[in-house]
């Protein structure tokens, strides 16, 4: 007859009973378990830790999710009880933060944490806005090589060439002057032509801009666009270059803000590249920043279009 036994093994859940962790609530800014704070807050971890039986010689501020933790040193009076604040700024990012604080003893071995965890909910203070598509109005020039002249014979009065940041939405021309005041942006092309030593016609580089409609005088190379009776918002647009590196790690509206006031965001009329992003200020005073993340045309857009992306603070 055969027999077996159960072995129990060490519980994760009852190992570390030793050590206490208390957080108290003797300030506005202390939180002690979970707190809704606003982007810029400062928040006060207000603690007690303390152990039974194992002596301690660090504590260490984890944020969950993360492996790196904060270590503080404790010293010769500290080993069995030890009291301080933390103090953090709500400026990484939005959405929940959580953290634990866990003690550890004299060679960084983990002694426990109280089995407790604090989180901030940090307020939203931006909209992210993912792959928008405008498209050109006019997306074919006519090269008189003699003349080393372009026109633009073609433009579009129906393609989605201007933008509205609030709704998220493009708009043609056809029904921009009717939406007028919520438009922010509007794109064009523009053929550039260079010349031989002699004066012929030597090669036609593209380039494409975004602009603010309705400015005077307008910066479209060709006239089929008439801006009369249009309300300008009078967003602009910085010429500084924003990495997409960069563009990614604006986590709250404040970061974008603190970024963009450090150069001018004044122009109504820029040069965009493919791979780029660009500060704005709209006419509230609100930042934002756009990322290009294509210009041209494939095979599912056979008009030339602009696939961006658009972060701005609240």
């Amino acid at each position: 007859m055969l027999g077996s036994c159960k072995k129990e093994g060490p519980n994760i859940f009852n190992m570390f009973t030793d050590v206490k962790v208390e957080f108290h609530n003797n300030d506005p800014q202390d939180i002690v378990d979970y707190k809704v704070v606003h982007v810029g807050d400062d928040v006060w971890i207000d603690y007690t830790v303390t152990s039974a039986k194992e002596d301690m010689y660090g504590l260490n501020l984890l944020e969950v999710g993360t492996s790196s933790p904060t270590k503080y040193v404790l010293d010769s009076t500290q080993r069995r009880s030890a009291s301080g604040i933390i103090k953090l700024k709500a400026s990484a990012r939005t959405g929940q933060i959580s953290y634990r604080l866990y003690a550890t003893d004299k060679i960084g071995v983990y002694l426990g944490d109280g089995y407790k965890k604090i989180t901030m909910d940090v307020v939203n203070d931006f909209n992210f806005t993912t792959e928008r598509f405008v498209y050109l109005p006019n997306s074919f020039a006519l090269i008189d090589t003699p003349a080393v002249t372009v026109s633009y014979p073609v433009v579009d009065p129906k393609a989605q060439s201007f933008y509205s940041i609030d709704e998220a939405k493009a708009y043609s021309y056809e029904d921009g002057a009717a939406n007028s005041a919520k438009i922010d942006a509007g794109i064009y092309y523009k053929a550039v032509l260079t010349k031989n030593s002699n004066g012929t016609f030597k090669a036609k580089e593209d380039h494409y801009y975004m602009y603010a409609p309705g400015v005077t005088p307008s910066p479209l190379p060709f006239n089929d666009f008439n801006f009369n009776g249009w309300t300008a918002k009078g967003t602009l647009f910085s010429t500084t270059v924003v990495s997409s590196s960069n563009f990614t790690k604006f986590q709250t509206g404040q970061q974008i803000a603190d970024a963009a006031q450090k150069v001018a965001v004044n122009q109504t009329n820029i040069e965009i590249k493919s791979g780029n992003a660009y500060y704005f200020l709209t006419k509230d005073g609100k930042y934002g920043a756009i990322y290009i993340s294509n210009l041209g045309s494939d095979r599912k857009h056979i008009t030339p279009y602009m696939d961006f992306l658009v972060k701005v603070q609240l």
